[in-house]
């Protein structure tokens, strides 16, 4: 363990638990820009997260950020940690920063009110930033809210996320397109030295809402002679608080009106208080109370059991998750049970509660998936695809081999193809950079034409692959001539009647100009055959493995032979997407 995390330990007066000594201890030594980390549920995340950046800020003597959800969580971890960190020397302040060293809270709020600032640019540029519950954050406004705002963290010198929620598949994508990382899951408390929470048995009331209240009413009663009892609810809150306040026999407390710091400062006054008749409190909490509130406890509260929660409405699985969270942290004691209410339904508890939460995630999976989309053509984002595509191993290709591809338009014979009339085929085109150095005009000028040859004529392996039907139909009966590929498919019929094919390749050494764009014209292949009938290009030759001869007036299938290119060897057939016979216009055969 570094002496720093030992240093800290002094400062606080507690030792770090072994799964927050793991995890400072990984981020320490980490170089990585970004980091998202799935630190659990009640597993003093909060303390991972502001002692972390303590340490950030003294070893680079820089800024470091924590941008947290509301103002009630941030005020309350800057005066939590205030001490910690003026103990280093550091700045710490609240929606307020500047370029000393230091740490600076700032709310979701206050964070994105100041994206079009240039001055916590130029700072934010330098900083480290941590975020308090990223998938909060990262995923919460409208979608041109979130891609603003994932952007805006891509500027940040390190970034370091914390959740204790599991994300979503889309949400994973997002992370992965807009930081090119994934989650880091880290082993729950719990795994490691066991669950000491207790949950009871799920129920459905389907009578009426008064005996829905009524079961609640009685589970308090009970159960806060031992501890005081937490309820959440969202739906159902008007309805709990209205038959809470008919009874005054124990201690209720309605906190959805209470906001920012006054929320912590009641509980620290009224949580552990117990009334005359020796009982503790009832606390009703809307869900972002339930959700974010820190619960402190005593001995006492510990030997009889730990707090209670009651769940009383459907929330998403994340919030649920969250909100459960909220009792049994950090390895201590705590009893959970969710009620919900639906007037006359058939179903079980787990079926309501299933199709509910699907529902919620429904809605929330449409808008994840726009943002996905989304970031997949923002320019920031491709710009680190492509960045990340071409420097792995995995597409670290050879300079010589990289291709150009291009497709030809539409030629004059398109009149002809609506018809039914005549088909001419255009295929991608391949052709090698390395062929084409462009260090004169006249290079160029030789190189585009039999560029042009390469396209109408389709040498690249693509067009070898489709002709194999079409060999099928000239195949030679005897091997007793050579034929070659000569001039793209330009047949000579000699005075025995045969005809000979060769083909081409392109070959220019010179590799000066790399890469240069240059411009590629289109022609149909009937120009493209008559251009070239006067001239040939100085061409070296490749000829087919095996010899064949024509037989214009007998179309016996045989097998294809082998082609021989710069490829390899390829053979087989192609049976799909018919292709045009060369022996049906003998005029052009002659040619």
């Amino acid at each position: 363990m570094s002496n720093q995390i030992l240093r800290l330990q002094q400062i606080i007066g507690f030792d770090f638990l072994s799964l927050q000594k793991l995890a400072l201890n990984f981020l320490l030594w980490e170089d990585s820009k970004f980091n998202f980390i799935n630190f659990g549920v009640g597993n003093g995340k909060t303390l991972l997260c502001s002692t972390l950046a303590a340490l950030f800020a003294k070893s680079s003597q820089s800024p470091v950020f924590i941008i947290g959800k509301n103002d009630h969580l941030i005020l309350r971890d800057e005066k939590r940690f205030e001490q910690l960190v003026t103990s280093l020397s550091l700045n710490i302040n609240v929606n307020q920063y500047e370029k000393k060293a230091g740490v600076y809270y700032l709310t979701q709020k206050f964070f994105e009110s100041q994206l079009e600032n240039q001055d916590i640019l130029s700072i934010w540029e330098q900083s480290i930033v941590l975020i308090d519950e990223y998938d909060w954050i990262l995923f919460d406004g409208s979608i041109q809210q979130m891609e603003k705002n994932l952007r805006f963290f891509n500027y940040a010198k390190r970034l370091v996320g914390f959740t204790g929620s599991t994300l979503s598949f889309k949400e994973a994508n997002c992370l992965q397109i807009a930081f090119k990382s994934s989650e880091i899951i880290f082993p729950k408390l719990s795994s490691l030295i066991g669950d000491k929470r207790i949950s009871l048995d799920q129920e459905l009331v389907s009578t009426n809402q008064a005996d829905f209240c009524k079961r609640i009413f009685d589970l308090s009663a009970t159960f806060s002679k031992l501890t005081p009892v937490i309820i959440v609810a969202h739906q159902l809150y008007s309805i709990i608080e209205n038959y809470f306040r008919k009874y005054s026999q124990i201690q209720f407390f309605s906190m959805k009106s209470v906001k920012g710091t006054k929320l912590e400062a009641q509980f620290d006054q009224l949580f552990a208080s117990k009334n005359g008749e020796g009982q503790y409190g009832v606390f009703l909490l809307n869900e972002q109370q339930g959700r974010g509130t820190d619960l402190k406890t005593s001995h006492e509260i510990e030997f009889n059991g730990g707090l209670f929660l009651i769940v009383a409405d459907v929330f998403s699985t994340r919030s649920t998750q969250q909100v459960i969270g909220r009792v049994g942290r950090l390895h201590r004691k705590g009893t959970y049970k969710q009620i919900i209410y639906k007037q006359g339904s058939k179903e079980t508890v787990e079926q309501v509660i299933t199709l509910h939460q699907q529902c919620l995630e429904n809605e929330i999976h449409m808008k994840i998936a726009m943002l996905q989309t989304v970031l997949g053509c923002q320019p920031w984002c491709m710009n680190q695809l492509i960045s990340e595509k071409f420097t792995s191993k995995a597409y670290d290709l050879d300079k010589s081999e990289i291709a150009f591809e291009n497709s030809l338009l539409a030629s004059k014979n398109n009149n002809e193809n609506s018809s039914g009339k005549g088909l001419k085929q255009r295929l991608p085109q391949y052709i090698s950079l390395k062929q084409l150095p462009l260090n004169e005009d006249e290079t160029k000028e030789t190189a585009l034409k039999q560029t042009l040859k390469v396209q109408n004529y389709n040498s690249s392996i693509e067009f070898v692959e489709d002709q194999l039907e079409i060999v099928k139909e000239v195949i030679l009966k005897t091997e007793e001539k050579d034929l070659s590929y000569v001039d793209f498919l330009n047949v000579k019929e000699s005075s025995q009647g045969q005809e000979k094919i060769e083909s081409e390749s392109i070959i220019v050494n010179n590799k000066s100009n790399f890469g240069q764009d240059f411009q590629i014209s289109t022609q149909s292949n009937d120009e493209v055959v008559n251009s070239n009938q006067g001239s040939k290009p100085s061409i070296q030759l490749k000829k087919i493995s095996k010899q064949v001869k024509v037989d214009n007036h007998k179309k016996k299938i045989q097998e294809a032979p082998a082609i021989i290119s710069r490829y390899g060897r390829m053979a087989g057939k192609r049976t799909e997407a018919p292709q045009r016979k060369l022996i049906e216009n003998p005029k052009r055969l002659k040619q």
